[in-house]
């Protein structure tokens, strides 16, 4: 439109899907828990299996002590996720602004979602993601993922939609060629 500026043009389109998700604790733990099981995923029980095969061969030719270490490594392997999702939750290991609580405002448009971050009342951050950027969504409980990077994901509670809904929200995601895992 000629005589706008792009703030203006901004300001006159249609936000399809918005969503208000307060991150706290309880959110980032959960988050933390997914992400340690998700990362090992099948090396998990690959490694369980490796070293209890291994610690049986040891125990059968009567090496006691290595069949013990290998035996121990697996039981490791096994609880590993437990492990290093307390290690993570640990409140020395998760940013004040997260104990404080945070909330995030996502605005789905037709090319973008806008993310708007807020602590204590002050914004603390925005950013814009563009759909080709996000690697994928990942829906766990009343948790959605938007994975952009490997590790890195921005966090929205599916009751949290103020327009729209999470079930319409994915599927226009997919629609945008993000893949979405349904857990």
């Amino acid at each position: 439109m000629e005589g706008m500026n792009e703030s203006e043009e901004r300001k006159e389109e249609i936000v399809l899907f918005e969503n208000k998700t307060l991150i706290g604790r309880e959110e980032n733990v959960a988050f933390q828990k997914y992400a340690v099981k998700r990362q090992l995923g099948k090396f998990r029980y690959i490694g369980t299996v490796a070293f209890a095969v291994l610690g049986a061969m040891f125990l059968a030719v009567q090496d006691y002590f290595l069949g013990a270490v290998m035996l121990a490594l697996a039981a490791v392997y096994l609880f590993l996720p437990l492990i290093l999702g307390k290690i993570a939750a640990k409140k020395k290991n998760v940013p004040d602004v997260i104990i404080d609580g945070i909330e995030e405002h996502y605005r789905a448009y037709e090319d973008r979602i806008e993310v708007s971050s807020a602590s204590g009342g002050a914004t603390v951050a925005t950013n814009v993601v563009l759909y080709p950027h996000i690697r994928e969504a990942r829906v766990n409980g009343n948790y959605i993922y938007l994975y952009i990077s490997k590790v890195q994901a921005h966090i929205l509670v599916s009751t949290g939609f103020l327009t729209g809904n999470a079930p319409d929200f994915l599927s226009f995601l997919e629609k945008k060629g993000v893949k979405v895992c349904y857990r």
